[in-house]
């Protein structure tokens, strides 16, 4: 693989991440209903990125800062930790791209998660104790069954390895089919709505079988842990 042709790679990788994870904040239909498997039958194996364990994005949205409460000092702030965080994983990324070969994905990984979970301390500092266990609430509710992604809610609900490996498989599954799409968005087959239309199914898929995986105890715990109903926003059509 020529230098230019990982490096579109990683950024499409980075792209169809970016995606998903706004696909993911999206609150799952269905019920845990979806058939059939995910769109697209082409692409790379594994995951990047993970979901956003920190909930620093879903900061940004205004129903999310009227439940908590934020004080404009706390917006002020988290405003500044998303910038300073912007930046810190673009020369990041830089530096890996910038060895001349590719970058290794497990290492890609690695380095999101552990710039997941720095953020997520310093997203702690800012907000009261009683905020930060709404944000994880809310960031549970939103995500459905997609929450048991994320290790924080994984170590709570104690998912076995024998459940976190069906729980990768899954994962990359999906990861596969959405590089897949994107693929097929940058040789015209399809627009930016419509791949992010196709990512959503994607992302229901992904929830309802994830599902399966649990035990009628976890399902049990996981909805006593998205606590009281959060009241979103309506979507704004773009």
């Amino acid at each position: 693989m020529t230098t230019m042709n990982w490096k579109r790679s990683v950024i499409a990788i980075l792209a169809v991440s970016a995606l998903a994870a706004a696909a993911a904040l999206a609150p799952a239909q269905g019920g845990g209903q979806g058939r059939g498997g995910f769109g697209g039958q082409r692409g790379f194996g594994g995951q990047f990125g993970g979901s956003d364990t920190s909930g620093l994005g879903l900061l940004n949205r205004e129903d999310v800062q009227r439940d908590l409460n934020l004080t404009p000092d706390q917006k002020s702030k988290l405003q500044a930790l998303q910038e300073k965080s912007r930046e810190e994983i673009r020369a990041a990324m830089q530096d890996m791209m910038g060895g001349g070969g590719p970058p290794d994905r497990q290492e890609m990984q690695a380095m999101m998660e552990k710039y997941q979970a720095a953020q997520k301390k310093e997203v702690d500092k800012i907000l009261t104790p009683e905020q930060s266990k709404r944000l994880f609430e809310i960031r549970v509710q939103l995500a459905g069954n997609r929450a048991i992604t994320m290790p924080d809610v994984q170590k709570e609900l104690g998912i076995n390895d024998q459940q976190k490996a069906k729980i990768a498989d899954l994962q990359a599954k999906q990861a596969e089919a959405n590089q897949s799409l994107f693929q097929e968005m940058r040789d015209g087959g399809m627009d930016r709505d419509q791949l992010r239309e196709r990512m959503q199914k994607n992302s229901e898929v992904l929830d309802a079988e994830l599902g399966k995986v649990l035990t009628d105890g976890q399902r049990a715990k996981l909805k006593e842990m998205a606590g009281k109903p959060f009241k979103a926003d309506p979507p704004v059509d773009r």
